[in-house]
């Protein structure tokens, strides 16, 4: 999905809304997301708020793939103009690889919440409004 693309984001949003969201650090996308979109998540699972919980002291994206799941990520498009179109194939690649990972860390990092009885502090972070 291109976000600065023209299409209608509704029937996605919608289908998204029934799931909880696995993201890392969003804060900003949300926002964005609810200002353009009127779009509030029911449920939302943050791996940065997760490890910071955990008393991470590295909880960069990256930094957490590697500790927790041994995958180095190329991160040379981090600082790319992802306003350019089209996106080049590398940015394309660091795109899928930012997000590929998301599920496995968020299952390892709700584990170590679990065994530190701190699952429910990460709840309480984000309770979507009535």
């Amino acid at each position: 999905m291109d976000p600065l693309s023209k299409i209608n984001l509704d029937p996605l949003l919608d289908a998204l809304n029934a799931h909880e969201l696995i993201v890392h650090g969003a804060d900003y996308d949300l926002r964005l997301l609810c200002k353009h979109h009127e779009f509030i998540p029911s449920a939302i699972f943050d791996t940065m708020v997760a490890a910071r919980l955990l008393g991470e002291r590295q909880f960069g994206l990256s930094s957490l793939l590697e500790k927790f799941l041994g995958v180095k990520l190329d991160k040379g498009s981090q600082k790319a103009d992802w306003a350019q179109r089209p996106l080049t194939e590398r940015m394309e690649k660091y795109a899928r690889n930012d997000t590929h990972y998301l599920k496995p860390l968020s299952d390892k990092l709700r584990e170590e919440l679990a065994a530190k009885k701190r699952l429910e502090w990460h709840r309480e972070n984000w309770r979507a409004p009535d």
